[in-house]
């Protein structure tokens, strides 16, 4: 005989191992694959959304640079809406101005009057 059959059945069972150790090689493999598949989801899902907020980010950008060049604009051009509230607001300034000086005076010669009559 060309081969042993003590031979044979040392070399049936190294294959043996080999084959159940490639299996549970394939299974852990399989596990894994699995777990990269669920991991490459939430990651393409995380990608999706964090698109979604640069786009909406974008448009708010883009919306905000348009109104403040309306706006800059109006001032630039000292349009009637931007007048009135310019000249409100000076008018706010000198009006608040006066009252605290008439206030101021009406305080001084209140304290004189009382002084007068406190003193004489």
């Amino acid at each position: 005989m060309l081969f042993n059959r003590d031979d044979v059945y040392i070399r049936i069972n190294n294959l043996r191992t080999d084959v159940d150790s490639l299996l549970r090689h394939r299974m852990e493999c399989d596990v894994l694959h699995e777990q990269h598949k669920e991991h490459r989801k939430r990651h393409d899902d995380a990608m999706n959304n964090l698109t979604e907020s640069n786009m909406m980010l974008a448009k708010s950008i883009t919306s905000m640079d348009v109104t403040l060049n309306r706006l800059v604009t109006m001032v630039e051009s000292d349009q009637p809406d931007i007048k009135i509230i310019k000249n409100a607001r000076i008018a706010w300034n000198i009006n608040k101005t006066v009252f605290f000086g008439v206030a101021a005076f009406a305080v001084a010669v209140m304290s004189i009057i009382a002084a007068y009559n406190y003193f004489w």
